[in-house]
């Protein structure tokens, strides 16, 4: 809010994610936003649906970043994109929420690795235990910056290469 507040009272343009480019190419990866769509997509929706969600391509390997992002920008990507979200690596939404990550996602994601970005001993018990449940069945192998710390995932676009700090 302060820097918004900034930005307004030196007159600086605020423009929204939904208005540029949806494509960044960096060398050989590219970065596609995914979500939000156009600016009125957003607009009915929470503070967490409102994330950014972007798709990473290097070579073979490929990630979702979902922000806080749950269900329903979930089924709305879904039903945009339709079964080209494949990915290698799922950053689950709203850091493993019961509100994020559902079946029908993972079958649209068919993840062989996922990652709940959450704190140790996390006030709200993240990831959800119904959420760590639907990945297990989906066959995913998890990690977790609550359990594992720091999760670093390396690739040189065919291989993926996993390290964490505990």
């Amino acid at each position: 809010l302060q820097m918004l507040a900034a930005l307004t009272s030196k007159e600086i343009p605020i423009i929204s994610v939904a208005e540029v480019s949806p494509h960044y190419q960096f060398g050989e990866a590219s970065l596609v936003r995914l979500w939000p769509t156009n600016p009125d997509a957003i607009e009915t929706l929470s503070r967490n649906d409102k994330s950014i969600v972007f798709r990473l391509q290097y070579g073979a390997f490929s990630a979702l970043l979902m922000g806080d992002a749950g269900f329903e920008v979930e089924r709305k990507i879904a039903a945009h994109y339709g079964d080209n979200l494949d990915v290698t690596l799922l950053n689950a939404g709203h850091h493993g929420s019961r509100y994020a990550t559902e079946d029908a996602w993972l079958r649209a994601t068919t993840p062989e690795f996922v990652v709940f970005s959450a704190g140790a001993r996390n006030r709200y018990r993240f990831p959800a235990a119904d959420t760590v449940k639907r990945c297990a069945h989906a066959g995913a192998k998890m990690f977790g910056t609550d359990r594992h710390g720091t999760v670093r995932m390396t690739s040189d676009g065919q291989h993926l290469d996993i390290q964490t700090a505990w």
